[in-house]
């Protein structure tokens, strides 16, 4: 951080010597160029005073983490040394015996106890950490398939398979739930949509926030539909997963819903043939635009990283790939970085501009059928306030 504080110092430094420069050999008001100069060794001031505060607030959270790394570290040690001893009870015999045992069940207790509360320490800091925590924001939905208590896919949504229904995916992601369609809903277009899972909330809102992690199974489109006449919020225009409030996805005509944050899949990050560029990201070059209505609150990224010849888009049918979560704003290689690492990262955060009851309705989305396309979802989690 403070390497970039120098760099940024000294380009400015060097700036203002320059414009001083520059008006002394052209004959211009220097005081006009002094003027120039000391706005910008202000900028400085309060840029240098903008990144102090964030590296005593990074360096703050860092602290908290390596005190209960130590402790916790410090706690493995005395729990080895206990099953030791706990190894060595099988000599003793009689009273011996009872007060040792006694002993070492007391010292587990307290060190169980001691580490439930490094646990709440831990959750506290993260719950203050991310953009969706603390601060009113209430949790109306965690999905996370990767825990051992996770309720089953189809409690989500009945259209959700497991993860052994894609070939190869659950050798290396059996924690996943799979959807994809049977059958075109689109009106213009191969593709559709399943859903909408509705989730409540038990209190209004005028604030949404939350992540989605996933994995890309196939050749995803992006916004692909929207070339295909698919820019209304009613129909499948993108591969991923849409968050809308308020109206009647069922009615394809009316009662329109508005949108709250697209999870946009693209068809990869390697190189591709210009006739299969408008299956990727809008940041890439012949990508379309997303729709109005989507604007800017959207992430996209691909799994895939292959560069694909002209003929090779059906080898991606049915693929899973599982190297790289989509939308965690990491592994963003390449010119797909601004679709991809975006602010608030994993996190989005959708102010509504207004005091709402609505359900918030999650749609699974894509530009082909299951046998081309399909998406593995890992966790989703939502916040309100």
């Amino acid at each position: 951080m403070m390497t970039i504080l120098n760099f940024y110092s000294s380009c400015l430094l060097l700036l203002a010597a320059s414009l001083l420069q520059t008006a002394m050999c052209n004959g211009q008001d220097v005081s006009q160029k002094i003027q120039q100069a000391q706005d910008l060794l202000q900028q400085l001031m309060t840029k240098s005073d903008e990144l102090n505060c964030k590296v005593d607030d990074v360096s703050a959270v860092l602290d908290e983490f390596k005190c209960a790394f130590k402790e916790l570290k410090e706690d493995v040690e005395v729990l080895e040394s206990a099953e030791k001893a706990v190894a060595g009870l099988s000599g003793e015999t009689g009273p011996a015996l009872e007060q040792h045992a006694e002993e070492i069940t007391a010292e587990y207790d307290e060190i169980a106890e001691d580490l439930e509360e490094k646990k709440e320490m831990a959750d506290l800091v993260h719950q203050f950490t991310h953009p969706c925590g603390g601060h009113g924001w209430k949790e109306i939905i965690n999905f996370d398939f990767r825990r051992a208590d996770s309720p089953p896919c189809t409690d989500l949504s009945s259209d959700f398979a497991a993860a052994n229904t894609v070939t190869g995916l659950a050798q290396t992601r059996p924690h996943v739930c799979v959807a994809g369609i049977a059958s075109a809903t689109g009106a213009t277009s191969a593709g559709g949509c399943l859903g909408p899972v509705a989730i409540n909330s038990a209190t209004p809102y005028s604030s949404v926030c939350g992540r989605i992690a996933a994995y890309q199974i196939g050749s995803a489109g992006a916004f692909f539909n929207v070339l295909a006449g698919e820019n209304s919020i009613n129909y499948p225009y993108l591969s991923g997963i849409s968050l809308t409030r308020g109206g009647t996805l069922d009615d394809m005509t009316t009662d329109l819903a508005t949108h709250i944050w697209s999870f946009v899949v693209g068809l990869t990050k390697g190189t591709v043939p210009s006739a299969h560029a408008s299956r990727r990201c809008p940041c890439e070059a012949g990508a379309p635009s997303p729709p109005a209505f989507v604007g800017e609150d959207y992430f996209c990224e691909s799994s895939a990283t292959a560069d694909l010849a002209a003929a090779e888009i059906g080898d991606f049918n049915g693929m899973p790939f599982t190297d790289n979560v989509l939308w965690d704003g990491l592994g963003c290689e390449g010119t797909t970085s601004t679709c991809c690492s975006r602010e608030n990262h994993p996190y989005f955060v959708k102010h509504l501009g207004e005091s709402l009851s609505d359900p918030i309705d999650i749609r699974f989305c894509f530009t082909n059928l299951a046998a081309m396309e399909q998406i593995a979802v890992e966790q989703i989690q939502l916040y309100v306030k």
